[in-house]
């Protein structure tokens, strides 16, 4: 339930920043083999990206900004999340993704000599290892998956309506004017 409320509020993004300057990320955790990046597929499936995945460990934080700048009101999946020097490393930018505060580059040929990219998403993460930066953690929705505390395995369900998962957050876009009152 609370996975599904954070896609629906992904339509709402624009209008939760206005009223609060942030947005959460959703953090999915859980052990080795527990659906993990599986489940945060599935998620991006709902906003009709397939194979979105990035390897956080081997995404720059140019290549973060630049994504979180195209994809406006939607997730940046980054998968694999851990406590390690190259990954806490990209953790100051991370946290300025909740606030939707950029970093700016120096250039040559630009007023004042400054590009500065805008943030329009919010983040998915995915990692068997929790943020130890209090700020990041903050800043997430955080989602324990345990494969021990299944009741039912609905994995081939899943996989075989996956596809169909973007019509719904389709039909929320399409009734969002009518439904913002009530969403809020």
């Amino acid at each position: 339930c609370v996975i599904l409320g954070w896609i629906a509020a992904n339509a709402y993004m624009q209008e939760i920043f206005a009223a609060h300057q942030s947005f959460p990320f959703l953090f999915i955790t859980g052990r080795w083999r527990s659906g993990k990046s599986t489940i945060a597929e599935w998620i991006m499936n709902f906003f009709g990206i397939e194979n979105a995945g990035k390897a956080i460990s081997q995404t720059t934080p140019v290549a973060i900004q630049r994504l979180l700048a195209y994809y406006s009101c939607l997730p940046v999946h980054l998968d694999e999340y851990r406590n390690t020097k190259d990954i806490m490393t990209k953790n100051g930018y991370i946290r300025n993704v909740y606030n939707r505060q950029s970093s700016g580059k120096g250039v040559k040929d630009s007023d004042h000599g400054l590009r500065d990219a805008k943030v329009r998403g919010t983040l998915l993460l995915a990692g068997e290892e929790t943020p130890k930066d209090g700020a990041v953690f903050s800043r997430c929705i955080t989602i324990f998956i345990s494969q021990q505390k299944r009741v039912k395995n609905h994995f081939q369900w899943f996989m075989q309506n996956r596809q169909k998962f973007s019509g719904h957050f389709l039909s929320l876009l399409k009734s969002k004017e009518k439904m913002t009152a009530e969403f809020f």
